[in-house]
């Protein structure tokens, strides 16, 4: 489901850092609209091994140019996907005895788009994900190579001379990459107590001198470290805000600095040698800004999203100032959204910059005229640049593909898929044999699970997809969205079926009965409803939480139905009255839920602390510290003899009943947001915030 106590919330360093983010989250929200047990040995640590991508590069090919920039839509992508390889044979039950051997098996999903760039000789693109940098022909989009990463990669920039890759990482480090060795060379590395884990689109918080001899880095705790690359020595420090640097941006002369900085909506210049300020600019009235010098350094560019109010959508808007007397120029503007990064072309003529769904427009500078629209664009842009000619435009969106772009007559040259969003949900079919996920940028889409290709795409680049599900007889596959819907399909043929009508606001979590005829629903209107299935009729409305849902879940006779919110209540309800039958208070904010499949336990999380409790009458029969930061999601095995729980930090550990700690499991660079045993209990499945689904097994 989706995760509001998590922007992807991969890590929070600090208390008060959390709050900012958080506080970021609700601000990005209207911007887009809308046991105690003795001590036990320290639990074995898996990481996730490299495995085979069997998530896909989806190539298409490149279509006849048309003589005229009058570009006609282009359909939905489709996921067609490459073969997968045979994967790993699994043949024993996860169980407490034998879970130190769970390894991953395989990977879903190449992570999220976070920046694409060309190579200083353009002729490749790399692409800046959660699950490191991805390489690709910048002409065929053929894929070159993986630079595998610990850790969530949101900026890179290329050394001028294109020997060297220099990689952001979110506690301020920069990570320096040869790129004929395909290594890490160096890492410059400043640790504060400001700096955060801090995802936001479009950062560009890394760049190199046009010498190559300096580097630029921001951190979060306001500051930008000037680093000396061929020592690694920190020349200075520059405090460019109180708040986490976002964005910056080097003059083609190498001796402006401008920087950025999250709910300021103020751009700084500072003179680079120095450190000294030389001027700032504002955008009245926006929270989120970026900036880019043009080729000659003449103009700084500075993007942003005005926003008159919160009834108003938010205006996507970019201002060109003359960098010798700071006048403002012009400004461009008029479309709906957040303005990404504006990039110049190489001769400075033109920029492009992108905003809502299909806006990912042309500008003349000198007259700030639009010149060309991509209206093929299905997506909201993340990351857009040009090639070092000029000629052709890549850009990356949140619908998980990477376009090259005709600059001249704005035609779709070709395109590479295989990149997500923040799975928000997983279901299971009863087999095992196909996997449900969704997506918050709306797609929900169905797996073979064994060969990790697309069936279906039941919906897409729509509204939120928050949660999934799946019924018990396979017969039915549902969908949570933030339409305020549940929303139902045919797994076989594709086509919906129902749309349950009737909560006020978005649905985070589904769940099917045992015998597939019932399905709760909660939402963040703090209701949960029953639905038949079949008639799609709500049958009870169960009203006592007083804040959003976080999770729904069936006893295993289909007789009680276990709910959990953020007023950190436990409510235990008779599925045939619809009345209460008790309710637990955790005194937590965020609580995750969860029923065992013998029906006799319920799980809860608050924070980092995990409870068992008696299902029939709510006592406590045990509780421990997990050591997660913030738990976001849990999940019995069918035998009900392992809990495993998701974090916030990315990791997956799993218990036995009695708190005893069996193993963790590394891999994932986000927010555990979704879990799903295999009914055979063979298989554990995770979905994460960083845009990829794994498999984990008993492995020799």
């Amino acid at each position: 489901m989706k995760k509001k106590s998590s922007f992807p919330l991969e890590v929070l360093v600090g208390l008060i850092w959390g709050a900012v983010v958080l506080l970021f989250v609700v601000v990005a929200a209207a911007l887009v609209y809308q046991f105690k047990f003795a001590p036990q040995p320290a639990a074995p640590v898996v990481a996730l091994p490299t495995v085979a991508m069997t998530a896909t590069l989806t190539v298409a090919p490149s279509p006849t140019l048309p003589p005229t920039p009058t570009v006609a839509p282009s359909p939905l992508p489709q996921f067609t996907e490459t073969p997968a390889p045979t994967p790993v044979p699994v043949s024993v039950a996860i169980d407490p005895f034998n879970a130190n051997q769970i390894k991953g098996a395989a990977q879903l999903g190449l992570g999220t788009i976070n920046q694409v760039v060309f190579s200083p000789d353009g002729a490749q693109i790399a692409v800046a994900s959660s699950t490191g940098v991805y390489f690709f022909d910048s002409q065929t989009l053929q894929p070159l190579k993986h630079f595998e990463t610990a850790d969530w990669i949101t900026s890179l920039a290329y050394s001028p001379d294109g020997t060297m890759l220099a990689l952001w990482l979110p506690d301020g480090a920069v990570s320096l990459w040869d790129l004929a060795a395909g290594q890490e060379t160096r890492k410059l590395t400043i640790i504060t107590s400001g700096s955060i884990r801090f995802t936001s689109d479009g950062m560009h918080n890394v760049a190199f001198t046009p010498d190559g001899s300096i580097l630029a880095a921001g951190v979060g705790d306001g500051t930008v470290r000037i680093f000396e690359v061929a020592s690694g020595q920190l020349l200075r420090s520059i405090k460019g805000s109180e708040t986490s640097i976002t964005g910056l941006s080097i003059s083609p002369d190498g001796k402006m600095l401008a920087t950025a900085a999250v709910f300021e909506g103020v751009v700084r210049v500072w003179d680079l040698e120095t450190g000294e300020a030389i001027h700032e600019v504002a955008m009245e009235k926006s929270l989120q800004t970026s900036m880019n010098f043009s080729p000659d350094g003449a103009i700084l560019a500075v993007s942003g999203a005005v926003i008159k109010s919160l009834e108003v959508p938010p205006q996507a808007t970019v201002i060109l100032y003359d960098t010798t007397s700071w006048r403002k120029l012009r400004t461009l503007g008029g479309l709906e959204g957040i303005a990404t990064r504006a990039t110049f072309s190489p001769d400075g003529k033109t920029l492009i910059f992108g905003a809502e769904k299909g806006s990912l427009t042309l500008w003349e500078v000198a007259t700030g005229k639009k010149s060309l629209t991509m209206p093929g664009l299905m997506a909201v842009p993340r990351s857009v640049a040009f090639s070092p000619d000029g000629s052709t435009l890549v850009s990356g969106a949140i619908d998980g593909f990477v376009r090259r772009w005709d600059a001249a007559t704005g035609s779709e040259l070709n395109s590479v898929g295989g990149f997500n969003e923040s799975i928000t949900g997983i279901a299971l079919s009863p087999d095992g044999a196909t996997l449900l996920t969704t997506s918050d940028n709306g797609n929900v889409l169905l797996w073979d699970a064994a060969t990790q290709q697309v069936i279906q795409v039941l919906a897409g680049l729509g509204s939120m997809a928050n949660c999934a599900a799946f019924s018990p007889t396979g017969a039915l596959v549902a969908a949570g969205m933030d339409d305020n819907n549940i929303h139902l399909w045919d797994p076989a043929s594709g086509a919906e079926l129902l749309v349950l009508s009737g909560h006020k606001s978005n649905v985070e979590s589904i769940v099917f009965s045992p015998d597939g005829a019932l399905l709760a629903s909660g939402s963040d209107d703090e209701t949960v409803k029953i639905w038949d299935t079949a008639t799609g009729r709500a049958i009870h409305t169960l009203k006592g939480h007083e804040k959003d849902l976080v999770n729904v879940s069936f006893s295993p006779d289909g007789k009680q139905l276990l709910s959990s919110a953020y007023d950190g209540f436990l409510k235990l309800w008779d599925v045939t009255t619809g009345n209460e039958i008790y309710s637990l208070d955790l005194f937590a904010f965020h609580v995750e839920s969860a029923f065992s499949p013998n029906g006799q336990l319920l799980a809860s999380s608050d924070f980092s602390k995990l409870k068992l409790w008696n299902s029939a009458d709510g006592a406590q029969q045990s509780e421990w510290d997990s050591d997660h930061l913030g738990t976001e999601s849990l999940a019995f095995s069918p035998d009900s003899q392992v809990l495993a729980s998701g974090g916030s930090d990315g990791i997956v550990k799993l218990w036995a009943t009695n708190g005893r700690p069996l193993t963790i499991l590394k891999g994932h660079h986000a927010a555990i947001n979704s879990m799903a045993f295999t009914l055979d209990g063979k298989t554990l499945v995770t979905g994460s915030s960083d845009g990829t689904v794994r498999f984990w097994s008993v492995q020799p």
